[in-house]
Parts: C-alpha cells; structure tokens; sequence
C-alpha cells in the first residue's frame, strides 16, 4: 500500500477486481452526481424564467462543455502518467508529474479564459443563436469564461488524487461546493434583499463562485495535506520530458473530447434551426441523459486509472479481468436506465418544466436515446481501457470518426425530412456506431503496447 500519513492511498493492483473496481469507482460517481447537481440545479431554477431561458443556458452550455471536455482531457493526461509512475513505485517522477502539471494547465487555463471571453459573441453568431434567446446565452457564457480557470483548478487537483488512487479526497470539496451553489442559485437568480435579479446571468455567477470554493480547497489540501505527495516549487524549472508525456496522453484526449463537444454545438447549430423550443428540449433532454452517462463515466475513469497502475506495475493479467468486470457492470446498469426512461419518460421531464409545449417532444427524445444507453456504456468502457494503457491518439480517432463521419453528417441528413426526431435518432445511431469502433480496435489494435511506463522498464533503466 501507499502511505498518506496514518492512512492508505488505494493500490488498484491487488484486490478482488470487480470489488476493487467498484469501492474506487463510487466516490467519483459521487463526485459526477454532485458536478451534475450543479447543471441540474441551474435548469430548474432558470427553467421557472420560461423556455427562452433553458435554451440560452443550454445553447451556452454546448459552447463551454468545449472548454471543459479540453480541461478533462488535459488533467487525464495528468492521471494517467501519474497513475503509471505509482504503479511503478517512482514516487520522484510523481512529485514532478504533479509541479509540471500545476504551472502548464495553469498558463493554458488563463489564456482559454480570456479568449472565450473575447470572442462568446462570435461564437454565437455563427451558431446561428435565436434572436430571442442571443443576449440571455452571451452573459451566460462570458460569465462562465471569466471563471473557466477554477474549473481547470479543481479538475487538475482531482486528476492528480486519483492517479495516485484517493478518489475519496475530491468528492468531499465538491460537495462543499455544490452546496455553495444550491444555495446561491435562487438568490442570485430571483434576488433577495438588496440583491437584485440576475436571471441566467446569477446561474452562471453561482456557478463560478462554487467552482472557485472547490478550486481553492483542493490546492489547499494539496500542499498542506496530502502526506504521500512532497510537493515543492524550489529550483523549479519545465520538465519538458514531463510536458510532452503530458500532452502525449492527455493531448489526444483533450482533443477528442474538444472534438465531441465541437459536434455537439454543431449538431446544437442544427437543432437550433427549428427554435428556441426545439434547442430547449434538447437542453432538458441532455440534462435527464446525464444522470444516466455520469454512472458509466465515472465507473470509465476508474477503470482508466485502474488500468494505468496494473499497465504500470507490469500486471498485465488482470488488464483482461478489468476490461470483463467493467463491461459485465456497464451493461446492466444501462439496461435498467433504459427500461426506467422508456416508461416514465414525463415523470424526468417535470422535474425540469411544467411547460405543456415542451413535455412531448422532450418525451420523444428520451424515448429514442435511451434505446441506445447500453451501447454508450460499452462505448466508455472500451474508450477508458485504451486510453489507460496510453493508447490516447487511437481513443481520439475513434472518436473523431464516430461524431464528424456518422452522428454530425447523420443528424443534418436525418433532420431534413423528420425535424428534431431525426437529430435524436443519428444520437442513437452513433453510440451503437461508436461501441462498434471501440471494440474493434479493442480486439485487434496494439493498444497494450502504448503504456509510458512500466515497472519492468523502469527496473531495466535503473539497473543501467
């Protein structure tokens, strides 16, 4: 085991895997589940200002997961080479990982920050926003730009606690942060006191302000807390090495996830065709998917990070027992979401509005997209194996393929004569696609060979 004073950071090469799998998997479903509140807490609230406001928070939204899905695929860049070097018992290379990793997403988040700042009212004319709903999604967004760099902060303290095995540690500043959030969002929405109403513009402030609580938290337990972690800033200089190990496994990742989130606000151009009521569906739609997707991605970032340390431990036996175990789990818990969403589908969507126009046709949606929620879980699944044995560049291109080849040229094709429904079934055509892709590569791609660092290599290089 690995010490953290009186306490041990979980070792994810021993154990029962499925039990291993599932105990490291949990706190960071806990973690997703209270990121998730906060998105959720916002539709509720703002979804009392009407459907004009659901869509300029979703609209908006589409544009900052581009952000985010850059931010986690940087950190996991992080995680998984620090993920390696605790398997392979060089805590040094550890320490280095974490200081080189600090300053580089540091530099990268201030100067998204400012550009997104910069160029929101581009961004949303090209999408082609509705008049209606164009000044509402530009405070949103600049907002959420201003504070893009806490989000970067917290994501990066994470990445670095769970790539040495704490997935516990993450879930406790969130939880302090979404409460933050809960209670700042009517507040500042709907105003009290002196406090005036600050509509979508005080959703986006609440958000921000909670992130930075999260943000602050974690870089304090960090370098006052944290026992198996020595981090020091003396004689600090670019470990370049470092750097491009970073952006070898995190780059591709980033990228994809960029890519994904890019096809999405195109396919959000599409939707956005056919009016704010039709972008607002989406929007809540997404919302009742993500309680469904956050389950699987976090049981993925477990077995990413699982699959580093055993990759970097030169365990490669149990890789298969990982990849077994995972799949078995991902599956049964998308079938039972499926099963939920197809028959209550207008219990979910009321949770968000009780505007009659909108209960339909966001109906309709979620029938048609959870069809293929088993698909999506082995999809994350097979991604996360490859992508914790180093195979980042090979992750990214099956997903680049899966959304710019098939769902985006899907839902411009399938929209023309069905409208929005065509939109949702090219979203359901893809995740089986994508599953497809993944397993392909799974069975015969040379994925086990990608990893940065084994504890074999490591000996050989020592003994040299």
């Amino acid at each position: 085991m690995y010490l953290r004073g009186g306490n041990t950071i979980k070792d994810l090469t021993k154990g029962a895997v499925p039990k291993t799998l599932i105990l490291f998997a949990l706190p960071i479903l806990g973690g997703r589940l209270l990121n998730t509140a906060y998105n959720i807490v916002d539709t509720i609230f703002v979804g009392r200002l009407g459907h004009e406001a659901i869509g300029a928070v979703s609209l908006s939204f589409n544009v900052i997961f581009v952000v985010i899905a850059l931010a986690a695929g940087l950190t996991m860049g992080t995680t998984i080479l620090i993920a390696q070097y605790v398997g392979a018992g060089d805590k040094d290379m550890v320490n280095k990982v974490v200081i080189n990793s600090i300053f580089f997403i540091g530099i990268i988040a201030a100067t998204l920050a400012l550009v997104g700042f910069i160029i929101s009212p581009y961004i949303l004319k090209l999408m082609g926003t509705p008049s209606d709903i164009y000044s509402l999604s530009l405070s949103y967004m600049r907002i959420i730009f201003v504070g893009i760099i806490w989000m970067f902060g917290y994501f990066l303290v994470s990445s670095i606690l769970r790539g040495i095995g704490d997935s516990k540690t993450p879930l406790k500043f969130l939880f302090v942060s979404t409460v933050i959030n809960i209670a700042l969002d009517p507040i500042l929405i709907f105003g009290l006191g002196p406090i005036p109403m600050l509509g979508v513009s005080g959703a986006a402030l609440a958000t921000v302000i909670a992130q930075g609580v999260a943000a602050v938290l974690g870089f304090h337990y960090l370098f006052n807390k944290e026992k198996y972690l020595e981090i020091s800033f003396k004689n600090f200089s670019f470990d370049y090495q470092i750097i491009k190990d970073i952006l070898r496994l995190g780059l591709p990742s980033g990228i994809a996830q960029t890519l994904m989130a890019l096809g999405g606000t195109v396919v959000m151009a599409t939707i956005a065709d056919f009016g704010s009521l039709a972008v607002a569906t989406y929007g809540i739609g997404m919302k009742v998917d993500s309680l469904a997707f956050i389950v699987i991605q976090s049981l993925a970032m477990a077995v990413s990070t699982m699959i580093g340390q055993n990759i970097g431990a030169g365990l490669n036996h149990r890789v298969a027992q990982i990849v077994k175990s995972s799949l078995i789990l991902a599956s049964a818990i998308m079938a039972s979401y499926t099963l939920i969403y197809y028959f209550i589908p207008d219990v979910l969507v009321k949770i968000f509005t009780n505007e009659a126009g909108m209960i339909e046709p966001t109906v309709l949606y979620i029938r048609i997209v959870s069809l293929s929620y088993v698909f999506f879980g082995i999809m994350s699944v097979l991604n996360a194996v490859i992508r914790g044995a180093g195979a980042m560049f090979q992750s990214m291109l099956i997903t680049v393929v899966n959304l710019w080849i098939i769902r985006v040229p899907l839902a411009k094709f399938l929209s023309i004569d069905s409208g929005p429904k065509g939109i949702w079934l090219a979203l359901s055509i893809s995740y089986a696609a994508g599953s497809a892709l993944s397993y392909l590569y799974y069975r015969y791609g040379d994925w086990k060979s990608k990893a940065v660092v084994s504890k074999k290599e490591t000996h050989s290089e020592q003994l040299t």
